[in-house]
């Protein structure tokens, strides 16, 4: 009997001493949002006392486990987004430890980087949770919370529109794109002669000049005259040819001697798109980089694109350290694809 005894004092001390170390922890639910993205690349790092001990990655739904009378800030990031960070205290009385702790829930929301947006507010940790006395809970700490409140809601205030803008462009070319047919890109060989076209002489009336030219001497030069066979007797509709100079009576065939590379020329009499002759022009795309040293900030703009259509890639350093890249002045990047599409570090 006094060994049962023993025994089940031995459990109750135990299972007392495991309810202690559970107890022995702040548990604290987070729902987590990425603004117009994913959380692909996403995490969240915990601190405590100083001193980084695990990362997360983000999900919509994230538990931490935080142990007792510690230091922790909890920060959230995602490449191109800004960061943020909450601070959160545990000390809390042994009294109410042993009463039960309760989960405490917060909510964090990540933006994108947008220009235009002051967000030196976002280095410090944008709450601290802490233990209050008066409410015997834990809560904001309302001090430090009016420490930062304005310059807090104006720079949210100012993120939720540019992101509402972007989403609205966003669908907008969306459904631009869904409209548009695009063909598939032509490549041409300018260093061989363009095949003639095929004649259809059962349906179709005109005769075909070819000139092909050569590239260093000027020599070979002929011409050939292919005639519908319907027409073979009607002088007024025979195309006529002059050697010399290159012309007919209704075309114009300009020949280029010297030229290190063989021009066709075709001349059509009738019943051809005459724009189906003419060269296609290859359009160059060009760089333009500038960089502008201003009181806070530089900004290094990069132009990339050819005379009918620029993209405009810009990087922002903040001479407290942030650094932002956006393209079009609208949509953020990371500093990766910024290097991928202008070859600047």
């Amino acid at each position: 009997m006094k060994f049962l005894r023993t025994y089940f004092i031995a459990l109750l001390l135990l299972f007392g001493s495991c309810i202690a170390v559970e107890a022995a922890s702040l548990i604290i639910p987070v729902q987590f949002t990425i603004e117009n993205g994913t959380f692909e690349n996403s995490f969240v790092n915990v601190k405590k006392n100083g001193e980084s001990i695990y990362s997360l990655p983000g999900d919509k739904n994230l538990r931490l486990k935080l142990e007792l009378n510690s230091d922790y800030i909890l920060s959230f990031s995602k490449n191109g987004y800004i960061t943020k960070q909450i601070h959160v205290r545990t000390d809390i009385p042994e009294e109410r430890v042993r009463g039960g702790l309760d989960p405490y829930k917060i909510g964090v929301r990540l933006f994108k980087q947008y220009e235009g947006v002051n967000i030196v507010v976002y280095n410090q940790p944008v709450a601290f949770i802490r233990y209050l006395v008066d409410m015997d809970e834990m809560g904001y700490d309302v001090d430090y919370t009016k420490s930062i409140l304005s310059d807090l809601q104006l720079a949210e205030t100012k993120l939720e529109q540019k992101a509402k803008e972007e989403r609205e462009q966003l669908a907008v070319t969306e459904s631009e794109q869904k409209k548009k047919v695009i063909p598939p890109p032509i490549i041409k060989n300018t260093n061989q002669a363009s095949p003639l076209p095929q004649a259809k002489p059962e349906t179709q009336n005109y005769s075909v000049v070819s000139i092909p030219i050569s590239p260093s001497t000027g020599e070979d030069k002929t011409s050939t005259s292919l005639q519908n066979k319907e027409n073979a007797g009607e002088d007024s509709n025979k195309s006529k040819l002059s050697p010399a100079v290159g012309e007919d009576e209704g075309h114009s065939l300009k020949m280029e001697s010297g030229s290190d590379k063989l021009k066709p020329a075709l001349a059509i009499d009738r019943g051809e798109d005459k724009s189906a002759t003419q060269n296609k022009v290859l359009v160059e795309t060009t760089k333009s980089v500038s960089i502008s040293d201003e009181p806070n900030r530089k900004v290094t703009t990069v132009l990339i694109g050819g005379p009918e259509h620029y993209c405009t890639y810009k990087k922002i350093e903040y001479k407290w350290g942030g650094k932002f890249y956006f393209k079009d002045d609208k949509t953020s990047i990371s500093d990766q694809l910024f290097f991928l599409f202008t070859g600047i570090n």
